[in-house]
């Protein structure tokens, strides 16, 4: 559990924070989709498009990115029971609060939850 949680904020920070360094602060939002087994990659890219549609109307969030699982990283301590990853970044964790709320992201989970098998949530202060 904690390896995974250092493997989500590392990402985090990766994706998110690398032009600007890591020292700025704000909130972040990782979540991390495991598919039902049938999805198609069709549909799974559908999920990410929609991602990117339908989260980018949030007025709370600043910066976000979705994107696949890169299956050729199965380093030793890489998660790899995931299909699609989502990170999103906030001014603070009232932005969260908005971003679970808002009906761009209401939309998104009730169109795909069914389609879910797994999510991994992890949220943290970037200090």
């Amino acid at each position: 559990m904690i390896m995974r949680y250092l493997i989500g904020a590392g990402l985090a920070c990766v994706l998110l924070l690398a032009p600007t360094g890591c020292s700025q602060a704000g909130y972040v939002h990782t979540v991390f989709f495991t598919m039902a087994p049938d999805s198609s990659d069709t549909q799974i890219q559908g999920f990410v498009h929609d991602c990117h549609e339908m989260l980018k109307r949030v007025p709370t969030v600043t910066k976000f990115e979705a994107g696949r699982r890169d299956t050729l990283s199965t380093r030793e301590f890489n998660e790899v029971e995931f299909d699609v990853g989502l990170v999103v970044r906030f001014e603070d964790k009232a932005g969260l609060d908005g971003y679970i709320d808002d009906p761009a992201h209401v939309e998104l989970v009730e169109k795909y939850k069914d389609a879910w098998t797994r999510i991994l949530v992890y949220d943290f202060i970037v200090e």
